[in-house]
This record gives structure tokens, C-alpha cells and sequence, in this order.
């Protein structure tokens, strides 16, 4: 629950940044994605083999929440290159969240998958229409400061029960090495 939790604050505003930045071009997606992609395939992995996932995710979110609050700041054509590197930063989180959902679950991989895929598809519908309201009534730039703020709440979140998360990542790790000896 505290990953589920959590990971709701950042897809909202993964979210946002995707669907309702206002000068999205396929070109910008492109690049975002190969960032994307290289973060969360490459740079991830480097990651872990020095940190504790817990420890990766609360150092990422807070630059997340810097390249929200550039975006509120950056209306135009300056705006597309925050979404661009955004990528970088959206790669590492996605593969952790991912990661922490399969391996804290005490359930079985496809559960713990389908019910970690509900909150992606649950954030594009509301994400991109909550910051569409959100933007015609206070302000093109708006959204990606509320962005911001709701992944603050989840970084709180992650910095006061993250240490759950490291004990179900302990213990799971435990229970799949007692299976992988038997």
C-alpha cells in the first residue's frame, strides 16, 4: 500500500508532464522517451548495485519536483526541453516503482503487476484533465506547480514509511533466497 500510495503522487505528475504540456511535439517525446528508456533499462541497474532502491527513489523524486517547478517558470518553447530531460528522471523512478511492486508483494508476480498497472492508467485519465481545468482557471503553468506539490506529499510519504518498504524488500529477499536454496 505505501508503494501504491506513493507511486500515485508521481504518476499524477508523470502525467502531466506527458499529456498536458502545451507544445508537445513528437520530436520532444522522442527524446524524452530514449531518455527514458536509457535511464530506467541502464542507469537503474548501475543504481542499485550501489543503493537500496528506497534510497535511489528519494533521491530522484526531489529533481522531479525541480524540473516541475522549472516548467511552471518556462512557458514556451523552453518548457519542451524540461520535458525532454523530465525523461531521465521519469525512467529511474518508473523502473523503481515497478521494481518495489513486484518485489515487496507478498502476492503472486501477475497480481502484484496488474494491480501496479491499475495506477498508470488511473493517472492518465485523471492527471491530464484535472490539469487541463487546473490551467484554464489559474494559469497555463499552474498545473506543474500543483504537479509538484502532490509529489512532495508522496516524498513525504516515501521519507516517513519508506523503511517499510526496505523491511518488505528485506524480507521478500530472505524468502527468495530460502526458495532459491531449497
Amino acid at each position: 500500500m505505501t508503494n501504491a500510495l506513493i507511486g500515485l503522487s508521481y504518476s499524477y505528475a508523470f502525467s502531466t508532464i506527458l499529456a498536458y504540456s502545451p507544445l508537445t511535439l513528437g520530436i520532444t517525446y522522442f527524446f524524452g522517451g530514449i531518455l527514458v528508456a536509457v535511464s530506467s533499462a541502464l542507469v537503474v541497474n548501475w543504481l542499485l548495485r550501489r543503493l537500496q532502491p528506497v534510497t535511489v527513489l528519494t533521491r530522484n523524486l526531489p529533481f522531479i519536483v525541480l524540473l516541475f517547478v522549472l516548467a511552471g517558470f518556462m512557458p514556451g518553447h523552453r518548457l519542451l526541453n524540461i520535458v525532454v530531460i523530465t525523461g531521465f528522471f521519469c525512467g529511474v523512478a518508473n523502473a523503481l516503482f515497478t521494481t518495489l511492486a513486484m518485489e515487496v508483494s507478498p502476492y503472486s508476480r501477475s497480481i502484484s503487476s496488474g494491480a501496479h498497472n491499475f495506477l498508470p492508467w488511473a493517472r492518465a485519465a485523471l492527471a491530464p484533465v484535472l490539469s487541463g481545468l487546473i490551467g484554464q482557471h489559474f494559469g497555463m503553468t499552474v498545473p506543474f506547480f500543483v504537479s509538484a506539490g502532490i509529489l512532495c506529499v508522496g516524498i513525504i510519504g516515501l521519507l516517513t514509511s519508506g523503511h517499510v518498504l526496505t523491511a518488505a524488500l528485506q524480507e521478500n529477499g530472505e524468502r527468495s533466497d530460502t526458495v532459491s536454496a531449497g
